[in-house]
């Protein structure tokens, strides 16, 4: 909450972007599902040497207003679901490897 409320007062708060603070109202949940499953293969592979692969399956595209296919968005801080998705993929990982590998 003190981040969100610096984020959204501070004198040099950046007016100009689509951010509520730290709330993202259209943030990519694919784009952050991939940037926190990389990051996490990135540290089992320098631990294991190996890392599981991803399959993403589901709904990843809706359509729009227009009718138009866009990424699935919800309004959410990115860095809460970056870091809750990372911690899930990083420990699934180590199961996986420790199991599998």
């Amino acid at each position: 909450l003190i981040h969100q409320h610096i984020l959204l007062f501070e004198p040099d708060a950046d007016k100009h972007t689509n951010r509520i603070g730290m709330i993202d109202p259209a943030c990519k949940v694919k784009s952050v599902i991939m940037e926190a499953f990389q990051n996490a293969a990135f540290l089992c592979e320098e631990y294991y040497d190996i890392a599981p692969e991803i399959e993403i399956k589901g709904q990843t595209l809706i359509k729009n207003a227009n009718g138009k296919r866009s990424p699935l968005s919800l309004c959410y801080p990115p860095p809460h679901l970056y870091h809750i998705l990372f911690e899930l993929f990083k420990n699934s990982m180590r199961a996986t490897v420790e199991t599998h590998g």
